[in-house]
């Protein structure tokens, strides 16, 4: 199991590899479970082996309730999955709608190869595809965590809220 226990968000500049899926849901809990104000997920179909875990559920509840300017943006690239499944993670959107947003990415940012999340533009969880699980997280990647953070805001300004989102029983 990958052990986490010593990376400090913004402090541990130390990129560790990831090979699994549990690989990227611990890093992804851990990761998140120490932001304080933001949260970027560009995700290919919002993974339920990374994503729809209680743990990291309740990691980006506390990060989204943590302070009066926290939130979580949520982009997709392929929404049948999430529309047509129970996930943890639209349920928890659909209670924190001002602090939790999800879109559907643009046709022209779906064919983007790669899945990533970033916290407080400090720390970046990078999958080498944006199906596979290898890849790496570190927990202080200041430039690197703000170029996609870049990557993501442009592609989230022309994304969209999929109105199947809102007829989902939550």
């Amino acid at each position: 199991m990958l052990d986490l226990s010593r990376h400090v968000l913004g402090e541990t500049d130390t990129p560790v590899p990831l090979e699994t899926s549990d690989d990227c849901r611990a890093a992804a809990t851990e990761l998140v479970r120490q932001g304080h104000r933001t949260l970027l997920i560009f995700t290919h179909d919002l993974d339920r082996k990374v994503y729809d875990d209680a743990d990291f559920i309740d990691a980006v509840s506390a990060l989204a309730r943590r302070h009066h300017l926290s939130w979580v943006r949520i982009l997709v690239q392929d929404m049948e999955p999430v529309i047509h499944g129970r996930h943890r993670l639209v349920e928890l959107a659909g209670r924190l709608t001002s602090r939790i947003e999800i879109r559907h990415a643009h046709p022209d940012h779906r064919s983007f190869n790669k899945a990533y999340l970033v916290v407080d533009d400090t720390g970046l969880l990078l999958r080498d595809t944006a199906r596979g699980y290898s890849g790496s997280v570190n927990f202080y990647a200041p430039h690197a965590a703000r170029e996609y953070a870049a990557l993501f805001h442009k592609a989230w300004d022309v994304g969209e809220r999929d109105p199947n989102l809102n007829r989902l029983h939550l």
